[in-house]
């Protein structure tokens, strides 16, 4: 049986301590952002994580390292 969804992603992510940001360590598309593909389909990773990460009402999600 092959790595999840979830497996795949996070081989691919580097927890930086410094910032508390999480680097994306892979593919990157034409606008400096990540990309990953599962099952035959390409995803952007920041949009599978903002998916996947429920945000609670009121929060808001910033790129604090400016890093796409």
């Amino acid at each position: 049986m092959g790595k999840s969804l979830e497996h795949r992603f996070g081989e691919k992510c580097w927890y930086d301590e410094a910032t508390g940001c999480i680097e994306w360590m892979a593919c990157l598309n034409s606008d400096g952002y990540g990309q990953f593909s599962y099952g035959g389909c390409n995803m952007n990773a920041h949009r599978w994580a903002y998916d996947e990460s429920r945000i609670p009402a009121g929060m808001v999600v910033d790129h604090l390292c400016r890093n796409p």
